[in-house]
């Protein structure tokens, strides 16, 4: 039975800042407020940057609300995901954003 690890977790909103085709690189950041904004705070005062290498796939929406990031084994990929990314020894990771998973 397959098991699943949280590696992450915020409730800052995420959005995907870029993603190298060329060097398979997923950068996601969480933007900083500054002050004088509206919603400024000490915890909003600076960037959250989560860059992942070896991307092969991505199937997340641009924004996220929330954010936890599991890495979970290969028997519990759901079925629509191709078995071949577990190749190599590569990670998994599963995003979730409240009820949502990704």
């Amino acid at each position: 039975m397959g098991n699943t690890k949280t590696i992450y977790q915020s409730d800052r909103e995420f959005r995907i800042w870029n993603y190298t085709v060329s060097h398979c690189s997923l950068l996601l950041r969480s933007e900083m407020s500054f002050i004088g904004e509206d919603n400024f705070s000490e915890e909003l005062s600076y960037n959250i940057d989560i860059e992942i290498s070896g991307v092969s796939f991505i199937g997340i929406p641009t924004t996220l609300r929330s954010l936890k990031i599991k890495e979970i084994s290969e028997d519990l990929l759901p079925d629509h995901i191709d078995k071949e990314l577990c190749k190599y020894d590569l990670k998994i990771f599963e995003f979730e954003e409240e009820s949502k998973r990704y």
